[in-house]
């Protein structure tokens, strides 16, 4: 009797030492990987990670974030509006002050009267002609080497058509040479326009030569 229950015993003990010797192993492994846990080192990935997980700053009350402020390039169109006046979109008009002047460039200097020269329109026509685009590139030019220069684009035409609708044409050919120059680079803000229609010919005459010239955009500068 006595030898079976130190039998029994025995078996007792030994289930009970297995069950502990399979749960060492589990233990040591715990340990292993939490040791490792503690041992990586942070990666760049990890880094960005935790700085897009923080939360944003919230900005307090009263208190406004510095702006911050990108330089004008004085005289100069903005890059958005060289873009509306490379698509010949149209860019709002400068109202004339009462109390500005402006002068032909011949009033002014010679040398200013060969590089303001009048470019001409086909008939019913205000799009900028080839032959005129080197003429208006030398004033865009000179326009950005003077920043402080403001002009007065005129627009005229032919005694052909009523006054109503010259008018409307001679603003549109003053339109289009002024978006041809923005489109350069100089700011609208120096440009001013207006239409005289056929009420000032350069030639009184009613022929085709005097026709040619009439259809015309003139230059005036700001004293």
């Amino acid at each position: 009797m006595n030898t079976l229950r130190a039998v029994e015993a025995a078996a007792v003990c030994g289930v009970i030492l297995f069950f502990a010797g399979c749960e060492c192993p589990k233990m040591a492994r715990e340990k292993h990987l939490s040791k490792q846990k503690e041992e990586v080192k942070p990666t760049a990935l990890s880094v960005f990670t935790q700085e897009v997980s923080r939360p944003a700053e919230v900005e307090k009350p009263g208190v406004k974030p510095e702006a911050k402020t990108v330089p004008e390039k004085q005289g100069r169109a903005t890059p958005y509006e060289v873009e509306k006046a490379a698509k010949d979109e149209p860019i709002p008009p400068r109202k004339i002050a009462a109390e500005k002047v402006f002068k032909s460039p011949g009033e002014i200097s010679r040398e200013l009267a060969l590089l303001f020269k009048n470019i001409h329109f086909d008939f019913d026509r205000y799009d900028i002609r080839d032959v005129d685009v080197p003429t208006l590139t030398k004033i865009g030019n000179h326009l950005l080497a003077n920043p402080s220069m403001e002009v007065l684009i005129e627009g005229h035409c032919d005694e052909r058509g009523t006054r109503e609708y010259n008018l409307v044409l001679g603003e549109q050919r003053a339109l289009s040479t002024r978006r041809f120059l923005v489109g350069l680079g100089v700011s609208p803000k120096r440009l001013y326009t207006v239409s005289y229609g056929e009420d000032m010919p350069a030639d009184p005459r009613s022929n085709e030569e005097a026709w040619a010239k009439n259809r015309r955009a003139e230059f005036k500068i700001a004293d």
